[in-house]
């Protein structure tokens, strides 16, 4: 019986591991959404309605890309409409079904229709400029729209999108991964339940033991080691002999056949 728990406590700590992982990767999906405003090379200026830079909730990122200085503003709706009321320029709106539609809008008199540069108008909240791509991050409310032109008389810039964050947060993935790891640790108590062994011992058990060498001196029948016993004992003798003959003052070598046995072994070792 103690087996299938540990079993069971393995499958299903892996699948706990396994899917919290997926969620931070797999499952994850994107981090944000870019929608492209089209038609807007139509006119010299793009108006882009607070409804579809609030389409998503969220910081909005306006990027337009077209040669030459990139103009963009934002500000009240009303004040931007009004500043358009004598000029032709496109639309960027929702329609019922949540799309983003691109209507061009010609003035209330199209024989009077003006083309002047937007920058520096008092009606601007905040204007940017950038050559070739701009990129900017806005924080607006639905009361507000934003402006896209280069110089009011060339057309306005043709690749304008705008992009949300999206909340892609995964609260289960780190609860699953530390329930898998809890589901580990029951593994292997059953695991050392099952065997008698020692947790402890099972998780040390992958570890290389370190092995010493020592050395050891050798055998009394090795010929090499008898015969340097036997050089070193003659040397003593003569040695002993020379001391004594001229009455040195000093005490003879001390070279036994102990350490000339010692001094073998090492040699050889």
């Amino acid at each position: 019986m103690r087996f299938v728990w540990a079993v069971a406590a393995f499958v299903l700590a892996a699948l706990m591991i396994a899917t919290g992982i997926a969620q931070r990767t797999v499952f994850q999906g994107p981090k944000s959404e870019t929608t492209a405003i089209t038609g807007t090379a139509d006119t010299s200026y793009t108006l882009i309605d607070g409804a579809v830079l609030n389409r998503h909730t969220g910081s909005q990122t306006l990027r337009a890309a077209a040669e030459g200085t990139i103009f963009a503003a934002y500000g009240r709706t009303d004040d931007l409409k009004a500043w358009l009321a004598d000029a032709e320029y496109t639309a960027v709106t929702l329609d019922g079904a949540h799309h983003v539609t691109s209507t061009v809008v010609e003035p209330t008199d199209a024989a009077q229709a003006q083309h002047r540069n937007p920058a520096g108008s008092d009606l601007w909240l905040d204007q940017f400029t950038q050559d070739d791509i701009l990129i900017q991050h806005l924080q607006l409310p639905a009361t507000m729209s934003v402006l896209v032109a280069t110089d009011g008389t060339q057309p306005a810039p043709a690749r304008v999108s705008v992009t949300w964050p999206l909340q892609t947060a995964t609260p289960w993935a780190g609860p699953l991964i530390v329930g898998g790891g809890i589901g580990g640790i029951v593994l292997l108590l059953l695991v050392s339940a099952l065997t008698g062994t020692n947790p402890l011992d099972l998780i040390s058990s992958g570890q290389p033991e370190s092995q010493s060498v020592g050395t050891t001196g050798a055998p009394p029948d090795d010929p090499q080691a008898q015969f340097i016993s036997v050089v070193l004992g003659d040397t003593e003798e003569t040695w002993t002999s020379i001391f004594r003959s001229r009455r040195a003052h000093r005490s003879a070598p001390a070279v036994s056949r102990r350490a000339s046995w010692d001094a073998a072994s090492s040699a050889i070792s």
